[in-house]
């Protein structure tokens, strides 16, 4: 478990890249799947990252129900 102020990993930087841009253009935040395609066009997994964040993110992240 890390950290609140330990330095974000690449994979964690990239999803948040990835979800605020989203949220930016689109005043939403993108679903799980949406972020998982564009980390796999980067060579990332997102499963590791998704549970990471999952406090931050919930359904948001295309858990179920959302």
């Amino acid at each position: 478990m890390t950290a609140l102020t330990d330095p974000l990993t690449e994979e964690q930087r990239l999803l948040l890249d990835i979800a605020w841009t989203t949220f930016v253009e689109h005043e939403r935040f993108p679903n799980f799947f949406h972020v998982a395609y564009r980390m796999r066009k980067h060579g990332w997994l997102c499963t590791r990252e998704r549970e990471a964040f999952a406090g931050a993110f919930g359904s948001h992240l295309g858990e179920p129900g959302s």
